[in-house]
């Protein structure tokens, strides 16, 4: 049994040290007078696949993509075959993996790209060479190119990158490139945290270059990307949307509260910070449309700055007196037909005083003339004229200060009178600014949501 598991092995060995013989002296044969400065023939087609293995990075402040792709290309190099050698032996090689810098490749490079990034896994070094001439080179390849971000619907907004691949030194009755299939390729795809790949689309595109009359083959890669809104929704426009629901509400509260004008602050203060916070995010360059969010955050600073007007103003209506003047008729006539029963509710008190002082200046007066016909109608004995004058002064004294008192008391109802019509005009302009508010607010959240 020893023995033949030595057999064994000393065959396999045998057959081993055969076979690389023989591809060594294939190695030697092919590449005796090869030159891989030189293209394979006068016209070379390469067949190309774009395979996208990942979307790297994203960065909309500087304006770039990063990706990393896997071009699947293959050539026929008619001075690499060995398919039509007499040597049975070269015959029983299916293919040979060899150096890339051993053959002639293809110079794809990506023409408007921002700059290379280097990857853990290193371009593939080497090459599959087949028995018909055919060659296969899968290189791996981390790319920077510019995309320019349209952030106008963010966070729904799909954007559209394009990288453009084609040969620095080869025209197009040289070297020329077909798409292989459709060009493109997502079965390696690793799919982005941020951003959904919709579409992938290769084109191929001839085109001349510094008035020269030959053309020159380029493929552009079209990447359409969408992003994934839940986050940066619940990121960066539900304070917004906080926002534009409570504005309505601060003019509810009274308008000399100072708990209105903390919360306004507070608004006004969450507004700037998040529109900073938008500002080291957005891009930095010059974008066709404004963005969405930031419009929306500046209609909430706007918002904010005419609601605290308008507390101001609500806030000195309210604390105007009677020397201003009273509410002009018009709006008397709105006060009386939105708040009646407040209105007569705050006069009744005053009201009620003052027919109880005009009622008692009445009785003194009627006490009086009755006192003089009762006076006169007995032969009152004490009767000098002494008396008398003392009796109509006191008489006249108490008579003053009643009249003096009702005077006063309708003075401090007219006021009262004013400060309410006052008060209830702010109120009203708080009510507008509720109703005014709570529109521009649905509209706005209409706009940038939908």
């Amino acid at each position: 049994m020893y023995n033949h598991f030595l057999l064994l092995l000393l065959l396999n060995t045998a057959g081993s040290i055969e076979y690389g013989e023989v591809v060594s002296s294939l190695h030697a044969q092919l590449f005796k007078n090869y030159n891989a400065l030189y293209r394979p023939q006068q016209l070379t087609d390469v067949n190309i696949t774009m395979s996208l293995a990942s979307v790297v990075d994203v960065n909309e402040k500087e304006g770039h993509i990063t990706t990393t792709f896997v071009p699947k290309m293959s050539w026929v190099d008619p001075r690499l075959r060995w398919d039509d050698s007499n040597n049975s032996e070269f015959k029983k090689i299916d293919h040979l993996q060899v150096r890339r810098s051993d053959v002639w490749v293809p110079d794809l490079e990506v023409l408007n790209r921002f700059q290379d990034v280097a990857h853990d896994l290193s371009p593939l070094p080497l090459v599959w060479v087949h028995g018909d001439g055919t060659v296969y080179y899968v290189p791996r390849q981390t790319y920077q190119t510019p995309c320019r971000f349209n952030m106008h619907k963010f966070p729904y907004d799909s954007q559209h990158c394009q990288i453009i691949l084609g040969s620095w030194a080869y025209l197009s009755n040289e070297v020329d490139f077909h798409l292989y299939r459709n060009g493109t390729d997502q079965q390696l795809l690793v799919e982005h945290n941020d951003f959904v790949l919709n579409i992938l689309n290769t084109t191929r595109v001839e085109t001349t270059f510094g008035g020269i009359s030959a053309h020159f083959v380029e493929l552009y890669v079209d990447i359409f990307l969408a992003r994934r809104a839940k986050f940066f929704y619940y990121m960066y426009l539900m304070p917004a949307d906080i926002m534009v629901f409570i504005l309505p509400f601060v003019h509810l509260l009274p308008p000399s509260s100072e708990s209105r004008q903390a919360l306004l602050g507070a608004i006004l203060i969450s507004a700037i910070l998040m529109l900073n916070t938008l500002n080291e995010f957005m891009p930095s360059y010059a974008s066709d449309e404004v963005p969405q969010p930031l419009k929306l955050y500046l209609a909430c600073m706007m918002s904010t700055l005419i609601s605290i007007f308008g507390s101001c103003v609500t806030m000195s209506l309210a604390r105007t007196d009677a020397k201003t003047g009273r509410v002009p008729r018009a709006i008397q006539k709105i006060l009386t037909v939105c708040t009646p029963c407040k209105q007569a509710q705050r006069n009744e008190h005053a009201s009620y005083q003052l027919l109880h002082l005009e009622k008692m200046l009445q009785m003194s007066a009627e006490g009086e003339e009755n006192g003089e016909e009762l006076h006169s109608a007995n032969n009152v004995t004490d009767n000098t004229e002494e008396a008398r004058q003392l009796h109509q002064q006191e008489q006249r004294g108490t008579m003053k200060i009643l009249q003096q008192l009702v005077s006063e008391l309708q003075l401090v109802r007219y006021r009262e009178q004013v400060k309410v019509e006052w008060v209830n005009f702010a109120q009203l302009v708080d009510k507008i600014f509720v109703i005014g508010f709570f529109i521009s607010g649905i509209c706005l959240l209409k706009y940038n949501h939908f």
